[in-house]
């Protein structure tokens, strides 16, 4: 079972990865533009924004393993290295940085957006 999930299922992960967030951001927001011409220029917005997101955090990240995983249960096995899929090196360790920056960046915009519009419909019901 060790060896299925070390030599099958993780270097397949980023592949999988790519796919469901094509699908989930990229396809079906262009099939409800299409069905919805008003909404357009709102959805292309917000692809691009969250593909810039992504594309900074994703820069920024270091991709180095970091110390704690030295010690985990699959680190003889290589899980924090590169893996090879199809002749492509990737840096599982970028990804997994990128996926959990990106997570806290969008938590704190929508935490920072709350308080903001809360602060902004409180100064409205005041005056």
């Amino acid at each position: 079972m060790q060896e299925l999930f070390t030599e099958t299922i993780v270097p397949l992960m980023p592949w999988a990865v790519l796919i469901t967030a094509g699908l989930a951001f990229i396809v079906m927001p262009l099939i409800t533009t299409l069905l919805n011409g008003q909404i357009s220029i709102k959805s292309i917005a917000g692809i691009i924004a969250l593909l810039a997101i992504i594309f900074i955090v994703y820069t920024m990240m270091p991709g180095e393993g970091w110390e704690m995983f030295d010690t985990a249960k699959y680190a003889k096995d290589g899980i924090t290295e590169n893996i090879s899929l199809l002749g492509q090196e990737f840096k599982l360790m970028k990804y997994v940085e990128t996926g959990i920056g990106v997570t806290l960046l969008l938590l704190a915009i929508a935490v920072i957006s709350w308080i903001g519009l809360e602060v902004l419909n409180f100064a409205n019901r005041m005056f």
